[in-house]
């Protein structure tokens, strides 16, 4: 959530204490951030990418009708209702670029096999509620201190 609130210009110190004392994350949530960690995703590519976009919506929760048989594959027509949220979703004139921030300690194989349909979800959400391509979805893993573009595995 440190990331969602932040402003990623301003010290990591600063930012600590301004998030605690606007109540956005808990002196325990505080407690547990790694400033080392924040300054390699801000050197990341995957950080550039959600810098540099027009417009940044973050913690966007969305509820999207997507065929049935995204969950059934044996479903022949109907729809039912997709709903979760996406940590970021940038906007650029020519398409989108998801970014899901993951703390779990895998290797990039087991996040991939965890994490790429649930991104692959976002992107068809994403695209519904902004009429725009996916560019590009990342996940962010914080224990491995890279992105990870799961696009590739969307097929």
């Amino acid at each position: 959530r440190f990331l969602n609130f932040a402003d990623l210009e301003k010290s990591f110190e600063t930012e600590r204490a301004r998030l605690i004392a606007e109540k956005k994350i808990t002196a325990a949530e505080a407690a547990v951030l790694r400033k080392e960690k924040v300054e390699e995703y801000k050197k990341s590519d995957v950080f550039k990418a959600v810098k540099n976009a027009p417009e940044v919506i973050r913690e966007e929760d969305f509820v999207v009708p997507v065929p049935a048989s995204f969950y059934d594959k044996t479903a022949t027509g109907g729809e039912v209702l997709l709903q979760g949220a996406m940590d970021v979703c940038c906007i650029y004139d020519d398409g989108l670029v998801i970014v899901d921030y993951k703390t779990d300690r895998l290797s990039e194989e087991e996040l991939i096999s965890k994490y790429s349909f649930q991104l692959y979800l976002y992107s068809v959400a994403a695209e519904k509620m902004y009429s725009l391509p996916v560019k590009k979805a990342y996940i962010w893993s914080f224990g491995l201190g890279k992105g990870i573009d799961v696009t590739p595995f969307f097929a």
